[in-house]
């Protein structure tokens, strides 16, 4: 294979084969244990991609079209998302994503599950039937955001002030949906 390759179909990817990830198409392809820290994806394609055990910090998503891709046990610190084309149905399962930027993009039905989320940037956000289960959402952001029919059940230490975010229908669990009380502040003793 030549480094002049753009497009990978249903390959395993692999750093002796793809140095550059700018202006690249991968579709249904596999990218495992790879350090890609500050890597630029900008102008690239990932379609019903997998990531597992990847680290992506401060990786530039610059105009990168997203769609269906899986992000497994991975690190994604710092990562400005909304300078993304497209983010369609991203899922990250036990994967760290503090610091990141998703302000502005339309998340809906996005999956951040077992996953630590802090100080996290959502404000503007659509992140309607979104899932956070089980996800530590510490000092993140949801100004102006819309959290309809979203599933916060077992998510952690998050903050979200009901005047300024639509959570129509959310489902929380407790202890932590107490926190919703503080939003409109009420006390509870």
């Amino acid at each position: 294979m030549s480094f002049d390759k753009t497009y990978f179909e249903g390959e395993l990817i692999d750093l002796s084969v793809v140095s550059d990830f700018e202006n690249m198409e991968f579709i249904e392809c596999q990218f495992t244990s790879l350090d890609l820290t500050g890597f630029s994806f900008k102008f690239s394609k990932l379609i019903e991609c997998h990531f597992t055990k990847c680290n992506l910090s401060n990786a530039n998503m610059a105009n990168t079209s997203l769609r269906d891709v899986q992000f497994i046990d991975s690190k994604l610190l710092g990562i400005n998302w909304s300078v993304a084309q497209t983010t369609f149905q991203l899922s990250f399962l036990r994967s760290i994503l503090d610091l990141c930027v998703f302000q502005g993009l339309d998340l809906v039905a996005a999956k951040f599950i077992e996953s630590s989320l802090k100080e996290v940037d959502f404000s503007d956000s659509k992140l309607m039937k979104a899932s956070f289960a089980e996800t530590d959402l510490l000092n993140t952001i949801f100004n102006n955001s819309n959290l309809a029919k979203a599933d916060l059940r077992g998510a952690l230490n998050y903050y979200l002030e009901p005047e300024f975010t639509v959570i129509k229908n959310a489902r929380f669990s407790m202890p932590e949906a107490m926190g919703l009380f503080k939003g409109l502040g009420i006390i509870v003793e």
